[in-house]
C-alpha cells in the first residue's frame, strides 16, 4: 500500500509545484516538471540475473532484474517463473527467491513497468534448467544397542526413528521395512515404531520424491534389550503372581469354567504365608488349614534373565461349589518385561508347549486328573477355534515391586 501512497505523493508534489509557484510570483531556478524516467542512451533494457541458470530442484535461487536507461527507483517488475505459479511483483529491484519442486526446463520472464504511468517499458526472458536433486539417505539412529522400557502388558515403549536427507522432508515419501514383519508406507519426517519384543532388527528404508523419482536407500541395525537387572530386584519384590491362559474353545477347558485364567498371587510376607530365599531359589506358600493351599517356587539365574524349575500348585476346597485344584511345572522361562512396577517372565507358543509339564486340574468337586499325553496337552494349549485361528495361550510369572 505504501508504494501507491508514495506514487500519489510524487504526482501531487509536482502538481503543487505547477499550481503554487506562479501564485507567489516565483519562478523556480530549474522549473517544475513531471518525473522523467528515461535517461540518455536509448530505450530501457531489462536483464535477468542469473541468466541461463543450471540448478537442481528444492534449492532456493534469488532472481533479480537489472534495468538500464531508466531510473530504478521509478520502476517495478512483474515476474513469471514458468512453473504455473502466480505472477509476482517486485519493486525497486527486490530479489525474487524461487525453488523449483520438479526437474525440467522453465522460461523465466520479467516485465519492467514505469512506476508513474504503469506502462511496460521493457521485457526479458531466460531459460532455467532444473535437474533432479541428488541426496544421500541415512536412517537415524544408524546403529542402536540398548535397553527399552515396557508397559505392564509387556508392550515395548515407542522407538523414535528418523531419516536424514539433504532434501526437504515434506517433498519425500519413505517406505520402511522394520525387520519384524511389519512395514510403513508414505512416511514423512520423524515417527515412532513399536517393536514386538526384544531382539535385533534390520531396518530398510527406500526414499522417493512425491513425484515418484527414486532418491536412495539405507539400512540400520536396531538391537533392543531389557534393562539390566540383578537378583536383588527380585528379592525386594512384595509378591509373586502366576497366570496361565489356555485355549477357551477346547472342550477339555470347559471344565475350568469361571477359573480362567488359572492364576494365583502370593505375598512374601503375610498371614498364613511361609516364604524363603535360598540362594537364587524362592518359595512362597499360603496354607490356610486344609482348605486352601497355594505354592509358587522357582530358581532365578544370577543375571536375572531366566527362571527355571518353576512349580505351581493351587487348591481351594472350602466348598464343593467352588472347589478347584490344579498344578503344573515349567522347565524354563525367559525374562520379557521390566517396568517400574513389575518384572515378568513369559512363555507362549511352542516355547510354552515345550517347557510345561505335569499338568493336572479339577474343578467343581471332580478329582484331579492329569492330562495324559503330550498331544492332548498341546491341543489344550493351541486348539484352533471355529475360525481356524489358534487362540493365544500364555504363561506369565510376575514379580511385583
Amino acid at each position: 500500500m505504501h508504494h501507491h501512497i508514495f506514487k500519489t505523493m510524487k504526482k501531487t508534489t509536482n502538481l503543487r509545484c505547477l499550481l503554487l509557484l506562479p501564485l507567489f510570483g516565483i519562478l523556480p531556478l530549474f522549473g517544475c516538471k513531471s518525473p522523467t524516467s528515461a535517461l540518455s542512451g536509448g530505450a530501457p533494457v531489462v536483464t535477468i540475473i542469473p541468466d541461463n541458470l543450471q540448478g537442481v530442484e528444492f534449492v532456493i535461487y534469488n532472481f533479480k532484474a537489472k534495468i538500464e536507461n531508466h531510473n530504478l527507483d521509478e520502476t517495478y517488475f512483474i515476474w513469471n517463473t514458468g512453473d504455473d505459479t502466480a505472477s509476482l511483483r517486485r519493486d525497486f529491484n527486490i530479489s525474487l527467491p524461487k525453488a523449483y519442486t520438479k526437474p525440467g526446463t522453465y522460461t523465466v520472464t520479467v516485465k519492467a513497468y514505469d512506476y508513474y504511468t504503469d506502462s511496460m517499458i521493457a521485457m526479458a526472458s531466460t531459460l532455467i534448467y532444473i535437474d533432479t536433486a541428488k541426496s544421500s539417505v541415512e536412517i537415524i539412529p544408524q546403529f542402536y544397542n540398548g535397553s527399552l522400557g515396557a508397559n505392564t502388558l509387556g508392550t515395548l515403549n515407542h522407538f523414535l526413528i528418523d531419516a536424514k536427507t539433504s532434501l526437504p522432508a515434506d517433498q519425500l515419501y519413505g517406505f520402511w521395512d522394520f525387520g519384524d514383519g511389519t512395514t510403513g508406507s508414505f512416511v514423512t519426517g520423524q515417527f515412532s515404531h513399536i517393536f514386538p519384543h526384544i531382539g535385533s532388527y534390520l531396518l530398510k528404508l527406500d526414499v522417493y520424491q512425491k513425484s515418484g523419482i527414486y532418491v536412495g536407500t539405507d539400512t540400520a541395525l536396531i538391537t533392543i534389550k531389557l534393562p539390566d537387572i540383578t537378583l536383588d530386584v527380585f528379592k525386594k519384590s512384595l509378591m509373586v503372581e502366576a497366570y496361565l491362559f489356555v485355549d477357551s474353545t477346547n472342550p477339555v477347558s470347559s471344565l475350568l469354567g469361571d477359573y480362567q485364567p488359572l492364576s494365583i498371587g502370593e505375598l512374601f510376607v503375610g498371614s498364613n504365608i511361609t516364604s524363603s530365599w535360598y540362594g537364587n531359589t524362592f518359595s512362597i506358600e499360603y496354607n490356610n488349614n486344609s482348605t486352601q493351599d497355594f505354592l509358587i517356587t522357582g530358581t532365578i539365574s544370577t543375571d536375572g534373565q531366566t527362571v527355571s524349575s518353576v512349580t505351581i500348585f493351587a487348591r481351594d476346597s472350602g466348598s464343593t461349589s467352588s472347589y478347584f485344584d490344579y498344578s503344573y511345572s515349567v522347565k524354563s522361562m525367559k525374562l520379557s518385561v521390566v517396568t517400574d512396577n513389575v518384572t515378568e517372565f513369559r512363555l507362549s507358543g511352542d516355547e510354552l508347549i515345550n517347557n510345561i509339564n505335569n499338568v493336572q486340574f479339577a474343578v467343581n468337586g471332580r478329582n484331579p486328573s492329569r492330562i495324559g499325553s503330550s498331544d492332548s496337552w498341546q491341543n489344550f494349549l493351541t486348539h484352533s477355534n471355529t475360525t481356524g485361528i489358534p487362540d493365544v495361550s500364555q504363561l506369565v510369572l510376575a514379580f511385583v515391586k
